[in-house]
Formats: structure tokens, sequence, C-alpha cells
């Protein structure tokens, strides 16, 4: 980073300064950018004007150096080409490189364009034909933090190789992010909610050489002990497993040991949802899926899905069931075109059965509770309506009929 870069960092510093809002003060910033290089670009501006913009769009820089790092994409590699096209001059390169980054960060791009034009992620090259998100456009998309201090080239590798292992019948696919210290990795999981599995790596540092605002600085404060310099190196990658699983508790840490993990696997399995060597790429790739299938798994709202695709005759006084009166009627064709076919097919209110009971939940909606305590962390909820349902189902107890007292009035 130049200085011109790190003193426009530090100066924006209070506009990144509350972690809760990166991700808006993120996008905010792109979108400027893009504002500013279409006017840059325009043949009557003004040099008055371009000065003005320049200084603004150094800041704007500035604040995407300290926290891009903690995005798979478009990373801080999409910035440093930014900051090229600028001193180029080529203002119309760079105006088409941040639309295409805006579309990507503000979620309103389909999946073919946002890798188009050199913002491509690493995707393998199989019988001539691209594998990737972008020929699978329905598919939900996450990302891998890696923790690990490794160079930009190992770094590449890594991606290139971890991207590898994906496959067309692949249920979600994922990009991957490396950040290199304790540090960032406490940032990134704390500033990125698309993170959805973490893979630790012996090799990571202590502390984060981005520059951080007043909050983040007081944040980590809370979560650093000072004798992690002194710890082991296993032991280190302990203490940020806890740290990582005490904020976000949801997501899937993993271990990627370049020792023999037969002696660690005893003492590890508690924080780690599996350990893997360096050479179990497919297995760490099939860990990964399966840990975010296992959070994507909605039970009750699959067995309503098969409840209204399946073919029922019902009998009984409601008009709307299955659609049937609606969508033959000329009067209230209107009411399917707005709900939906599917509202009306999925309508629960018949007696024959195939779903489960609210009042006695044994099937899809006793998943789905179960579920739900486990991510809201309310295993006692249900252990209390348990008890209440136990309550309900006992004799009721007779008591005798309450006698006014000889003397009372």
């Amino acid at each position: 980073m130049n200085n011109d870069a790190a003193s426009s960092s530090h100066r924006v510093e209070p506009e990144m300064s509350t972690p809760s809002r990166a991700w808006r003060v993120r996008a905010d910033a792109w979108d400027f950018l893009g504002y500013a290089m279409k006017q840059l670009s325009a043949a009557d501006s003004s040099p008055g004007n371009q000065n003005g913009l320049h200084g603004q769009v150094r800041r704007a820089l500035g604040l995407l150096d300290a926290i891009e790092l903690y995005w798979s994409s478009p990373g801080l590699e999409a910035v440093a080409r930014l900051r090229r096209c600028i001193s180029a001059g080529d203002y119309g390169e760079a105006f088409d490189l941040v639309e295409r980054v805006k579309r990507r960060v503000c979620r309103i791009q389909s999946a073919p364009e946002q890798f188009q034009h050199g913002l491509e992620p690493h995707v393998p090259v199989e019988n001539g034909a691209p594998e990737g998100p972008e020929l699978f456009p329905d598919r939900p998309t996450f990302e891998v933090l890696v923790v690990d201090d490794i160079t930009e080239q190992e770094a590449e590798a890594l991606k290139s190789d971890m991207l590898g292992q994906r496959r067309p019948a692949d249920a979600f696919s994922y990009e991957v992010n490396v950040v290199p210290s304790y540090e960032d990795a406490l940032i990134a999981v704390l500033l990125n909610p698309d993170i959805q599995a973490c893979v630790l790596r012996p090799g990571f540092t202590n502390h984060s050489g981005q520059p951080t605002g007043t909050d983040l600085l007081q944040f980590l404060a809370r979560h650093l002990e000072d004798d992690l310099e002194a710890l082991r190196p296993i032991d280190r990658i302990l203490r940020l497993a806890e740290r990582i699983a005490g904020l976000r508790p949801e997501l899937d840490v993993y271990l990627v040991a370049g020792v023999a993990i037969e002696g660690l696997a005893g003492s590890l399995t508690r924080r780690f949802a599996r350990i893997f060597r360096r050479e179990d790429r497919l297995d760490l790739h099939l860990s990964l899926l399966a840990g975010v299938a296992d959070r994507y798994e909605t039970p009750f709202f699959t067995a309503l899905q098969e409840y209204s695709r399946r073919p029922a005759s019902v009998f009984h006084a409601l008009p709307i069931s299955r659609g049937g009166s609606v969508g033959n009627s000329p009067w209230i064709k209107d009411m399917a075109d707005f709900y939906g076919l599917n509202l009306l097919l999925a309508e629960t209110s018949a007696t024959s059965g195939g779903l489960d009971s609210l009042l006695d939940p044994h099937g899809s909606i006793k998943k789905a509770q179960t579920l739900a305590a486990r991510a809201l962390g309310g295993e006692d909820i249900l252990r209390h309506q348990r008890n209440l349902h136990r309550e309900q189902d006992r004799p009721p107890v007779h008591r005798r009929p309450w006698r006014r007292s000889p003397g009372r009035p």
C-alpha cells in the first residue's frame, strides 16, 4: 500500500468503525466509485470538479483497502486493478470494472454476468466446458474462510486446488478467501455473513496488518489475550477455534494439520467438525458441502412442497382448497394470478393427512422444531414444551366443590 493509500485509509477510519454496518459502507463505497468514474470519464468534466473527485476516490479506495480483504470477491485484487486504471487515466475501463463489481456486491446481478471480464473465480476446465456457479445460477453460494499466512502465489494455488474439487452434482457452490492472521479471522467472521465454514491451518500469525477502526480495535481487545504470543501453535489454534465458535456458533470449523493427525484427534474433536491431512482435498470438499446442507435443511417447508405436488381430492367446505374453484372461476381468477397457484395447492386445512400436527408433532414439524431449537440454543424450550404436553395428557384431578363456611355471609 502506498503512502497516499495508507493516509487515506486512516482518514476514513470513522466510516468503518461500526462492524455491524461494514457491509453497507462497503457497498456504498463501490457505488460512489461508479459515480465518480462516470463523472471523471465525461468529456465535459471540469478540472476543479476532477480534483475534488480524486480526493474522494482516494478515501473510498482507502476504505476498501481496509475491509475488502474479508470478502472472497471482488477482493483486494479488484481494488488494485481499479487503482491501476485510475493512475493510467483510463476512467472508462475503471467505470466498467466498478459496474461489474457493483452488480456482485449489491447482489443484483445474474450469475453469468458476475464472472465475466476478468472477475472469474478459479473455475476448472474439464472436457472443454467451464464448471462453476456461472453454469448453475440457482445454486446457493457461500464462502469458506481459510486462515493461514501464505504467499499470494500459494494462496492462489490453494484456491484453485480447493475449487477444483467442485462437481456439477454439488448442491452448493463456494468461494475461498484466505486471511493471514488470528485477528483477521475474527474480523472476517464478524463482518462477512457469507462465510459459512472456516478452515484453520497451523501457519497463521497473530496480528493483522490491515488498518482498523476504533470500534474494531476495541472488539479485538476483548478477544485477544496477553499470553497469545506465548502459546504453543496447537493451543493458539484451539483458542482461535473457540473464539470463532463464540462469535458464530453456527459455523463449521475444520483443521487441516501438516502432521500426523492420529495423535491430535482425541483432544481436538470437540473443537472441530473434522480434522484433515493436507492430502484430504476431496474429503474436505464433501465435508464443507455436507455442513452447509445440514443447516440448509427445512423439514416442514420441504414437506409442504411435496404435499402441494401430491394429487388429492379434498371434500370439505373451503372453496380455495387446491385452487379448483379459484382457477375455474370467471370472477376471481385474478386471485390465483396474484397469489400464485402454489399458495392454493399448499392449503392444508384438509383433514386428509399428509402433514404433521402442531398439537402432537412427530414428523416434519417435530424435525423443524428440533432444528430451530438447535439454531437458537433453545433446547430447554422444547423440553419445557414436552413437559407441558405430559401435564396435559394426565387425567384431570377432581376436587371437591368449594363450600361456604357457616360463618361467612
